[in-house]
Parts: C-alpha cells; structure tokens; sequence
C-alpha cells in the first residue's frame, strides 16, 4: 500500500484516489466561496452604516433649520411687539381727545402677542405638522396685522404724522418679513415630510 491510499479517509470505503481528490476540492471551493459572502456582507454592513450615519446628519441639519427660522420668528414678533410700543409709536396721546391711530397700535399690539405664542408653540412643540400648521397660521395672522394701520382702522389726516412716517411702515415690513419666514419654514416641514415619507416606501 503506497502512502496515497495510507491518507484515504475511512468512510471512502472502496473509492478511488481521484474521487477523494474531487472531493476535496469541493470543500476548498465551499470554503473560499463562505469567504467571499462573509466580505460581501461585511460590505454591506458598512454601506449601511454610512447611510445610517447620512440620515441622522441630515435630520440633525434638518431639525437646526427649523429651530433658527422658529426663533427668528420669535425674535420679529417681540421687535414688533416692543417697537410699536417705542421707536415706532403712534401719535402722542391727548388727554382731551385719543386719536384713532392709538387704536391702531394697540391692535397691532395685541395681534404680535398672539405671533409671539404661535412663535414659542413652534419652537416647542415636536411634530412637524404640528410645526407646519402654526407657521401657516403665522401667515394670515402677519397679513391681519399689516392691513391694520390705515386700512381696517383709521390714521390721522395728516400724511407727516407719526402713524404714517413710522408706525405704518414698520408694521408692514416687519409683517412682510414674517410672512416669508413663516412660508419658509412651512416649505421646509412639507418638503421634508414628503421626502421622508418617499424614502420609507423606496
């Protein structure tokens, strides 16, 4: 018996020498091919790490934009709170006769308390079409305010008058400067949501 068939396995029984042979070479094949999948799905474990790892940037960024537009609303609504109240004052007020323009500063007043609200819901409350909706009825609320002055009530006669040179314009530019703030972060949420959800049935 020479040393070939002295290395035959037991279970071959009456096989050849070149049936073992094969054999082994199925076994090496079966082992280089586990390899192989076993690096595929190593690959595959880090592509989806990294997708991971984009996401979770992506809504980090995401989630800082929305807090700096909620918080430049925030801070629009207090300027106009506090100018109408101030630099950007109606008409001094008489004792003997309160003209209408100090009406109209207090309705803006109290309509930029209300934008103030919706400002801080926005800033606090998670949801984004909780978000979605209180930056939509920032809109209305802002265009309310700027057809206040001189429109839903009335100013003083006089066109040089502080209602008219200062108070007037502010609030409508500060309204205007809320309104696409407010229209921004609404784009912003519904974008986002719609990308989000076509993500999830990709």
């Amino acid at each position: 018996m020479n040393e070939n068939e002295k290395n035959l396995p037991a279970d071959q029984g009456d096989g050849t020498e070149e049936e073992y042979i094969k054999s082994v070479s199925v076994n090496e094949e079966q082992g280089q091919n586990n390899k192989d999948f076993s690096k595929e799905a190593k690959v595959y474990v880090s592509e989806d790490e990294v997708k991971e790892k984009e996401e979770t940037k992506d809504a980090k960024r995401k989630k800082t934009v929305s807090y700096v537009l909620g918080v430049s609303l925030l801070i629009m609504s207090i300027i106009l709170m506090a100018g109408v109240k101030t630099v950007f004052s109606a008409c001094a007020v008489n004792s003997d006769n309160i003209m209408s323009c100090h009406w109209a500063q207090e309705a803006v007043f109290c309509v930029s308390i209300i934008l103030i609200l919706q400002s801080l819901l926005l800033l606090i409350i998670p949801g984004k079409q909780v978000k979605t909706g209180l930056a939509l009825a920032m809109i209305p609320t802002a265009a309310l305010m700027a057809v206040i002055p001189g429109t839903l009530i009335n100013l003083c006669m006089m066109a040089d008058m502080r209602c008219h040179a200062y108070m007037r314009p502010f609030v409508i530019v500060m309204a205007v400067l809320i309104i696409i703030v407010a229209v921004v972060d609404s784009l912003t949420n519904l974008i986002s949501k719609a990308v989000s959800d076509w993500k999830k049935k990709k």
